[in-house]
């Protein structure tokens, strides 16, 4: 069977309708990662053009996790007769006579290192792999599709509970609560300098300003991670304290209200950036980073990792991420407004339910209710 081979010159030339600066980076990085991928995912991708490009980049991404995942696989490598395969090398014969236990394999892998919902939006994206090499794609010889066993049909995911109560039950305890958030901040203002080393404090103070206006973002306006990473000057409103970010659903941009102190913490950052990363005054993107001599936007995986970093430091047992700091902001914002349409409006959600998720955060403060009832029957 006969794959017509991906050439640059095919990916260079493969477009998807773009709306926004996010989608048109990641339909860059999409290219990037496309020759590392197999010929035939590469046709997979030329008929889902009318996807956002932002799907396809987590697609390929997906992919991208699977065939390293067969690369190393001892039962693909005996099958082949090879000590090592490179992941764009996989033969589509392979994913035509993979057994149901090695995809199971690859499921159990997920298990162990990600979210249930990312679990399941991986093994869906496999899924409608399989679907179009086994009914939607045509062998240029026989006319017919690759190949008409799809394994990942028979792999059932894990459903994730749509209850509120229980969602918010399993993200309350991975959040700040009260006032401490605020501690956090003030920790990384004041206290955290004092356990680093010489080389260490050199980058931190370079850092500082630019790390406290992104710790302040999250926590102060529920912004998503992507939406803070792709922010440009121009989408900044400091009269209105307020951001222009794309959101989904949304046909154009959507201003996001944001706590003042947040506001003050962006302010003081774009005094010291040009000073610190040698960027233009009037460069467009908001924030960046500098390695070797030259600045660079700073990346989606550099805000994860610095969140990490700091919350590591302020707490060793609660290690949060950019979701968990927009789940703090959101689970206050709540606890303070009782307001579910206001809540939603600024965390861009397109359905009340997800949002209602926050209602039932603060059982403390519910148990503290019940006691204070009992004392008036005393």
């Amino acid at each position: 069977m006969s794959h017509t081979p991906k050439t640059f010159r095919d990916i260079e030339q493969f477009e998807v309708k773009t709306k926004n600066l996010q989608q048109e980076k990641h339909l860059q990085q999409l290219k990037v990662l496309l020759p590392s991928l197999p010929p035939y995912v590469f046709k997979y991708f030329q008929k889902n053009r009318k996807r956002s490009a932002t799907t396809l980049f987590n697609y390929a991404n997906d992919y991208k996790l699977f065939f390293n995942f067969l690369a190393d696989n001892n039962w693909v490598l005996e099958t082949i007769n090879k000590d090592t395969i490179s992941p764009v090398d996989i033969p589509i014969t392979i994913l035509a006579e993979l057994p149901l236990e090695e995809a199971e394999e690859f499921q159990g892998y997920l298990d162990g290192k990600y979210e249930q919902r990312t679990v399941n939006r991986r093994i869906s994206a496999l899924k409608s792999l399989f679907n179009y090499l086994t009914q939607k794609s045509e062998d240029p010889k026989t006319k017919e599709p690759y190949f008409y066993r799809n394994v990942f049909a028979k792999i059932e995911t894990t459903k994730v509970s749509s209850d509120p109560v229980k969602r918010a039950d399993s993200f309350e305890q991975k959040i700040y609560r009260g006032n401490e958030d605020i501690r956090f901040l003030d920790f990384i203002a004041s206290d955290y300098e004092k356990a680093l080393s010489p080389i260490q404090l050199r980058f931190f103070l370079r850092d500082k300003n630019r790390d406290l206006a992104i710790l302040s973002l999250f926590l102060g306006s529920g912004l998503r991670l992507s939406e803070l990473a792709f922010l440009q000057l121009e989408d900044i409103n400091f009269e209105e304290n307020s951001l222009g970010v794309f959101r989904k659903g949304q046909s154009g941009k959507v201003y996001v209200t944001v706590n003042p102190r947040a506001m003050d913490e962006l302010k003081e950052y774009l005094h010291t950036r040009t000073e610190n990363y040698g960027c233009a005054n009037d460069e467009k993107h908001v924030f960046f980073t500098r390695y070797k001599g030259s600045y660079s936007p700073l990346s989606i995986r550099s805000i994860q990792d610095l969140v990490e970093k700091y919350s590591k430091a302020f707490n060793v047992n609660k290690r949060l991420t950019p979701h968990k700091l927009r789940h703090t902001f959101a689970t206050k914002h709540w606890t303070a407004n009782k307001d579910l349409i206001g809540l939603q409006t600024q965390l861009g959600h397109t359905s009340s339910e997800i949002t209602s998720s926050y209602t039932h955060v603060g059982k403390d403060k519910q148990h503290k209710n019940l006691e204070n009832m009992d004392k008036l029957e005393d």
